[in-house]
């Protein structure tokens, strides 16, 4: 599995297939579930975005971090966000983390 919930990267001939897979999953969804033996046929961007990665990788594994990705708690609050970091509250205490990518589970972080 595969999260979807930002994603970045740079427009390149390998981006442009990922996309044009992302577009033929979504438009086939429930030929997918099937395939997948995905119960829930609701879409799901995570499920498109793994479907698609290994479609386009001969269902072979693809690039991922190869470890846990930290995780800041759904009852911290995001307070600021840099190009180096971000700082967050959580529990009265105000703590920071710079050069480490975080996985933010609060997502109401469009005012920061």
């Amino acid at each position: 599995m595969v999260w979807a919930t930002i994603l970045l990267f740079k427009k390149n001939k390998k981006v442009k297939k990922i996309f044009d897979m992302v577009k033929y999953v979504k438009q086939n969804y429930l030929y997918f579930t099937e395939l997948y033996r995905i119960y829930a046929k609701n879409l799901r961007n995570d499920y498109v975005f793994a479907i698609a990665l290994q479609q386009i990788n001969g269902f072979v594994g693809y690039e991922k971090f190869p470890f846990a990705l930290p995780t800041l708690p759904r009852d911290c609050e995001v307070m600021e966000i840099t190009d180096k970091g971000l700082v967050w509250k959580c529990k009265d205490e105000i703590n920071t983390v710079a050069n480490q990518d975080v996985h933010v589970l609060n997502k109401e972080i469009y005012d920061v």
